[in-house]
């Protein structure tokens, strides 16, 4: 607005003055606050009107940093209002013949605030469903509601929330009677129901991590009714609701869990107060650590697919959230290759995802390089949007049905069967250092305990990205694959069927590709030697060798390469001329480790060492890319 108010430097000489006096009126602005301003700028009539629009956006406190008038009117309620006195300014300039000064100065700013409105961007919160079960435990308590939320199986659960939901009444009870969890939360949703007051529009989706019924839900609304979010009565409710399925189990359950949802008196009436829009996003990299590459992948489309037709069914404007990140093992990969890969219908009410990590400096950090993957995005989704999709060919669902068991009993067997396999992570991959890395917006480990399952995905990818196995990218396709060409007639010849003319299984294979060629078994060979148990090295470290050359045999065989990535040639030489820089990178960290594991916890060489091993983890993950 202030670039604007610059350049529209119009003398009332210049202008009918009809159209020009008639706006400060419009704008409500009393006598004072029109003298204030004719004496800044005399004889300036659009400028005059464009440090009134400046000075309602900018608080009081800001607009002298801002250099615009302090005025006394209330900021702007929303960014209709803020459009509409823009659009006015646009008219009357247009009226009197300014049409290329609206064109060179305001089209842009009109677009910009369209776009980004008062805030931006649309604020997510994100928050366990395990919090929510113990904080609606303790209120319910504390309110002498309910003893014993959390002894409660889900039909119970479900029952006690739909009759508190029917007439929900206001959370009364002080913060400062709660527990610190409970005080947290309780004041979050306060928060949230004054944003909404005050900027509905700054509020995106309540995501529910670890979603696995309709209690996990009704429960986030429950919370909201207590702040006055929700008031089915008034026939109002201002939070988006959605759930996040992050398991193999929660993507299998998906479709019954949003037909609770569409089944729920409470919450259907939610969704009807939201104009019927439900989001689910769908966690890749949680489902990948749970149950390997190749059944994850599998469990998210068969999920999607499920869930279209849940959706169709209730009427229900569906939108997928893709919560990928950068690794191969945490849904990485090219995007556009990722949507052509969708399922029909998938995209039809828009399409929301991720960026993460290093892959943003990648795609956006050059302005020709974020155009060009911005059409590949923007094409792909036009592509699926408008029904130039494939489906998937004949017995693939069956095929995939088969090798997503066998991959996913392969990579169990592995990380939950094998004996000391933890053990080999915790000491063949710099996890320990990892972990307290000063980076990322929470914790390494949800509670704290050294449990597989407790900690995150995201160190769990980096971790095996740093040591060169890359594991979570393509462990149990090989066994797949392999037994599905062995124990099938023609198994070979429907595989590779299957990549030519499946875009959602050329994805999966290629994808793979990449984490195998940015593995390297002889560098994970070293860090193996780190691991002080040798029969637990020896164990899990040739289980992966022999999985790796699985693998890399079956892919070859259905893409009928000579080498990998053989179809990405400028990935494959990339690929070749950085290994030589990463690889010494690697033997110094795990010389680095050897030395930094063997120290005293008192000894004084601890912190040179650790910020040495930051070093080597940033540069390795430099070389390597999508590592997280």
């Amino acid at each position: 607005v202030l670039d604007v108010l610059r350049q529209l430097s119009i003398g009332e000489a210049h202008t009918c003055q009809a159209a020009t006096r008639e706006l400060p009126r419009r704008l409500a602005a009393d006598e004072a606050t029109r003298a204030a301003l004719a004496q800044r700028n005399p004889r300036e009539p659009y400028r005059q009107i464009l440090s009134l629009i400046a000075a309602r956006i900018s608080p009081p406190a800001v607009a002298p940093l801002v250099d615009v008038p302090a005025v006394d009117m209330p900021p702007y309620p929303n960014t209709d209002a803020l459009l509409q006195d823009l659009q006015a300014v646009t008219a009357s300039l247009e009226a009197e013949g300014y049409t290329d000064l609206v064109h060179a100065c305001l089209e842009s700013l009109l677009d910009e605030v369209a776009t980004f409105g008062l805030h931006t961007a649309r604020l997510d919160i994100r928050q366990h469903s395990g919090v929510h079960e113990a904080v609606v435990a303790e209120l319910l308590a504390r309110t002498g509601v309910a003893e014993g939320y959390e002894r409660l199986n889900e039909v119970e659960r479900c029952r006690l929330l739909e009759s508190l939901l029917d007439r929900p009444a206001p959370l009364t009870l002080s913060e400062s009677d709660l527990s610190p969890t409970a005080r947290e939360t309780v004041a979050l949703f306060r928060l949230l129901a004054r944003t909404a007051a005050r900027a509905a529009e700054a509020l995106g989706y309540y995501l529910i991590s670890m979603c696995q019924g309709l209690s996990d839900v009704l429960e986030v609304l429950w919370l909201a009714a207590g702040v006055g979010l929700y008031r089915p009565q008034e026939g109002y409710s201002g939070l988006d609701i959605a759930p996040l399925l992050e398991t193999i189990a929660d993507l299998d359950a998906a479709p019954h869990i949003l037909e609770n949802l569409c089944r729920s008196p409470a919450y259907s009436r939610h969704l009807a107060l939201r104009g019927k829009r439900q989001l689910v996003q769908l966690g890749y990299s949680d489902s990948t650590k749970d149950g390997g590459y190749l059944a994850a992948n599998w469990a998210l489309y068969r999920a999607q697919e499920a869930l279209i037709e849940v959706a169709e069914r209730h009427g229900v404007h569906l939108t997928f959230f893709h919560g990928r990140g950068g690794a191969i093992g945490r849904g990485g990969g090219p995007t556009h290759r990722a949507i052509l890969g969708l399922p029909r219908g998938a995209v039809t009410h828009g399409l929301r995802l991720t960026e993460q990590g290093e892959v943003i400096f990648d795609r956006f950090a050059h302005p020709v390089i974020a155009w060009r993957y911005l059409e590949q995005v923007i094409g792909a989704v036009l592509l699926v949007a408008g029904g130039v999709v494939t489906d998937p060919p004949e017995g693939a669902h069956a095929a995939m049905d088969r090798m997503a068991a066998h991959a996913l009993d392969a990579y169990r067997r592995l990380v939950y069967g094998t004996p000391g396999f933890l053990t080999y992570f915790h000491q063949a991959t710099p996890i320990d250092v990892i972990t307290e890395l000063t980076l990322g917006s929470r914790p390494a480990r949800r509670t704290g305990r050294a449990t597989l399952e407790d900690l995150r995905a995201i160190p769990w990818v980096f971790a095996w990205m740093q040591s060169r196995h890359t594991l979570p990218g393509w462990y149990g396709l090989g066994t797949a694959l392999h037994r599905f060409m062995w124990e099938t007639p023609d198994g070979l010849t429907t595989l590779r069927r299957l990549y030519r003319d499946w875009p959602f299984f050329q994805a999966v294979i290629d994808n793979a590709q990449m984490a195998l060629g940015k593995a390297d078994m002889a560098i994970a060979g070293r860090y193996a030697t780190l691991v002080e148990d040798p029969d637990i090295r020896r164990r899990v470290y040739h289980a992966i060798v022999t999985e790796y050359v699985r693998t890399r045999e079956a892919i070859l065989a259905v893409t009928q390469q000579h080498d990998l990535l053989d179809n990405e040639p400028v990935l494959q030489r990339a690929i070749r001329l950085r290994n030589p820089y990463v690889d010494p990178l690697n033997l110094v960290q795990i010389g680095l480790l050897r030395r930094f594991r063997g120290l005293p916890a008192d000894s004084p060489e601890r912190d040179r060492l650790l910020h040495a091993l930051r070093l080597s983890i940033v540069g390795i993950a430099s070389g390597v890319k999508n590592t997280g």
